[in-house]
């Protein structure tokens, strides 16, 4: 074993140091690094430092040493991504997990492939070498690096990954086992499950369990996707049918005060004719002014539009909120009832949630507009926003109490207005936030 000539300790630095940034460009690292590009760097290249000090010392001794070297790497890498993407402790240890094997996978295949084509033919060289390495690595951590960006789901770009305990514990579990298997012959020779002193043996085994084990790594991660996803659906189902439910108990309500309000004319009629009291007939009069204007308000030409106007209008005006709602409701007749409930619904509750805290009573305002454009729906629902919550990205940063199921209520208004062929526009500037969906006719 004394002349086999393993992975220099600078190119396992380098691969660990690349695929951490690879995590930290997939996980909203690139807005960090537009906002502040010195101190990012400045963490990069002293991690990067460290890495190459450690796999040093590492390149020195063997046995638990070498070990507990390698925990302080992979500690390095996981400290890196907190610090970089300010993500929490368990979402960090799960994409170093991930980046490690990434690195492990990369360093060991590009190390195998080079020692046979250049070493064991006497054609290596420094040059060689170094130019070799870059080209495999720039390879694979660009493939990596478009692996978590377009194979797999855009929401994970937007969203901060959530990581249960379960799910980090049996990733640490799956990385320790393969990472301990694939270099159980190149620590030790003299075990029962060791491949002997053949280099290229070696190579093979732990070139292909790094496989392996990175294969393993990347079909949890699609599952865990696939579990988010459906809880996700699940919590986007909850919201349309509650807003639903919301509509129909809105609706019967609005209907007995209809009718409650047609036998008060009538009642008010006889009282006119039974009575010639001035006093009494302006405050008739009175009464009367005040439900022509409630049969005159929202009425946009689409029933379920109107209640769902109604409704909110009694709560913005409960609480002091100035909503305007100029809409031709006889644009929505092509969109489904409780398509029309979840995008008006959330829209117009997120709008209310953040006025109310807006201490200035008379900076509370809501506008609503349905029209249309050419060949488009436009339906806007803007409100005054005195602070920027539009942040991350296209993120928003929630004022909620409840931060779990922060972000449901937007997803819904998108997940609606897509099925039309619609695409939902947010922005927040000049003091107005606003939410802008078009739908072609």
């Amino acid at each position: 074993m004394e002349q086999l000539q393993d992975i220099p300790k600078i190119y396992t630095a380098i691969a660990e140091w690349m695929s951490c940034l690879v995590m930290i460009l997939s996980y909203g690292g690139k807005e960090k690094l537009r906002k502040e590009p010195i101190r990012i760097l400045l963490k990069l290249i002293g991690s990067f430092a460290v890495l190459v000090l450690i796999h040093q010392f590492c390149g020195r001794v063997s046995g638990v040493l070498w070990l507990v070297g390698m925990v302080i790497a992979v500690s390095t890498m996981v400290l890196l991504i907190k610090v970089t993407i300010n993500n929490s402790i368990v979402t960090a240890i799960y994409l170093g997990c991930r980046a490690f094997m990434y690195a492990e996978l990369v360093a060991a295949l590009n190390w195998q492939v080079y020692y046979y084509y250049f070493i064991a033919d006497d054609y290596s060289s420094s040059l060689s070498k170094h130019l070799f390495t870059s080209i495999v690595y720039a390879i694979a951590f660009g493939f990596f690096y478009k692996l978590e960006n377009e194979i797999f789901p855009d929401e994970l770009q937007r969203d901060k990954l959530t990581v249960t305990n379960r799910s980090l514990f049996a990733i640490i579990i799956v990385t320790a086992l393969f990472f301990c298997i694939s270099n159980l012959s190149y620590a030790n020779v003299n075990t029962p499950f060791s491949t002997g002193n053949d280099e290229l043996v070696i190579f093979n085994i732990r070139t292909l369990i790094d496989l392996a084990g990175f294969v393993i790594l990347e079909a949890m991660f699609m599952q865990k996707l696939e579990d988010n996803r459906k809880n996700e659906l699940d919590a986007i189902r909850n919201i349309l049918f509650t807003q639903y439910a919301q509509y129909r108990t809105s609706q019967e309500n609005i209907d007995l005060i209809n009718r409650k309000y047609h036998d008060l004319k009538h009642q008010l009629q006889i009282i006119r004719n039974e009575s010639n009291i001035e006093k009494k007939n302006e405050y008739i009069d009175e009464i009367e002014a005040g439900i022509r204007k409630y049969e005159a308000e929202n009425k946009t030409g689409n029933p379920v539009l109107d209640t769902i106007l109604t409704s909110k209008s009694n709560l913005c005006l409960k609480h002091d909120i100035q909503l305007v709602a100029i809409a031709d409701g006889q644009l929505l007749k092509d969109i489904h009832v409780m398509d029309i409930c979840t995008i008006f619904g959330n829209a117009l509750d997120n709008a209310i949630e953040y006025e109310l805290q807006i201490p200035d009573k008379e900076k509370r305002i809501i506008h609503l507009m349905v029209s249309k454009k050419n060949s488009f729906i436009i339906i806007l629902v803007e409100n005054y926003c005195e602070e920027k919550v539009l942040k991350e990205g296209e993120q928003l940063t929630t004022t909620k109490g409840n931060k779990q199921y922060h972000g449901y209520g937007i997803k819904s208004i998108k997940y609606s207005i897509e099925k039309y062929g619609g695409f939902v526009n947010i922005t927040n500037e000049n003091n107005w936030f606003r939410v802008e969906m078009i739908i072609p006719t």
